[in-house]
């Protein structure tokens, strides 16, 4: 059992790492696109996670911002309403709980849902998600489980609940519960801080978009039964990516997970690559050219250059199946933290005159996770 006070020390002694309040760049496996009303495929945790005096070994991921708690399956995890209708009842029912953000949240027209574990935590994040009926706005959160039973949750801006279905699917929960339908305490305030003695830690709101943690952290410490919860604020410095423009002759390209600083296993993913182009080639530069400069003047007739590519052109491994990867290991080095760069692939095409296509540009932004 840990004190108040150890964990105030615990705090004091690591003010760097708070002060952050990223997305840990390292995202893991891909483990659904798209995903709606779903309970994902079980994954292994990586340690027995404890909540209430029970350990559990593994997770059922759902596309609505929550994981069901198992061994090996049991209890088995609970699909339906139990998904899309965040009310109480519905969050103590079954088996044991841990809600980033449980609402009607799914990953229609783009979401994705990444899984992470090691002995030392277990993160799952769900990216580009959107609420059920509403198209706008998309937003990403992430939460991280520890073996000493604490949470860490970090919201992107746009974070909230909502639903255009009918009942009380516009209602969000965050929180943790062990589940078989307990009676819950009263609803705490998150966002203020404080304490509880109950494992049964939570908070709901019962109407659309009232969720007030988005472009936040929310911490919740294990202490005796109950749990120490905080918010940490916005991230600083933290990595970042995005697309931009538009490809030619069908090559995209996009990130898997962020550049932050540490990240060995931050990578570009490239599709559509003509099948006329045994490697792709990817470019780098200091500056985001958005938008594109026109590239019909050189023989690539619709194309634009998203970069000033001053930093060089590199070959890809081999294509496969029209996709290939670019892996980039970032530095754990504290002075590149701010840093934005350009990059751009291209690939061999006969659709030109000068042979070559090119993709969208992404733009990497290097700095903190975590």
């Amino acid at each position: 059992m840990r004190t108040l006070q150890a964990i105030c020390m615990l705090f004091l002694a690591a003010p760097l790492a708070i002060a952050q309040n990223c997305f840990d760049g390292d995202f893991g496996t891909l483990i659904a696109i798209n995903p709606q009303d779903t309970v994902l495929a079980m994954q292994s945790i990586g340690f027995p996670f404890p909540i209430g005096g029970t350990t559990y070994t593994d997770a059922h991921v759902t596309d609505h911002g929550f994981v069901q708690l198992s061994n090996a399956g049991i209890p088995a995890p609970a699909g339906g309403a139990v998904l899309w209708t965040p009310s109480p009842a519905n969050f103590a029912a079954g088996s044991a709980k841990v809600a980033a953000l449980h609402s009607d949240i799914v990953g229609t027209g783009g979401g994705k849902i990444y899984f992470r574990s090691s002995p030392s935590s277990c993160t799952v994040t769900w990216t580009n998600m959107q609420n059920y009926g509403f198209p706008s706005p998309r937003f990403s959160f992430q939460m991280t489980l520890y073996p000493s039973g604490d949470v860490r949750c970090v919201y992107g801006p746009g974070c909230t609940n909502n639903s255009t279905f009918v009942g009380v699917s516009d209602g969000g929960i965050v929180g943790i519960t062990a589940g078989g339908s307990v009676t819950l305490p009263a609803s705490l305030d998150l966002s203020v801080g404080g304490t509880s003695t109950n494992v049964n830690t939570y908070q709901h709101w019962a109407t659309g978009n009232q969720f007030d943690m988005a472009n936040d952290t929310l911490v919740m410490i294990s202490v005796g039964t109950g749990f120490l919860y905080l918010t940490l604020g916005a991230g600083a410095n933290c990595a970042s990516t995005g697309d931009y423009g538009s490809n030619c002759g069908g090559v995209t390209m996009t990130s898997f997970g962020l550049p932050s600083l540490g990240n060995s296993n931050f990578r570009l993913d490239l599709t559509g690559v003509p099948a006329t182009s045994p490697i792709a080639f990817v470019g780098f530069g200091t500056a985001v050219v958005n938008p594109g400069s026109s590239l019909t003047g050189i023989g690539m007739a619709g194309c634009n250059a998203y970069t000033n590519l001053d930093m060089g052109l590199f070959g890809t491994g081999v294509v496969s199946a029209g996709a290939v990867s670019l892996t980039l290991a970032i530095p754990a080095n504290i002075s590149v933290a701010g840093l934005v760069l350009s990059s751009q692939s291209v690939a061999l095409s006969p659709t030109t005159a000068l042979g070559l296509v090119a993709s969208n540009g992404t733009q990497i932004g290097l700095g903190f996770g975590y």
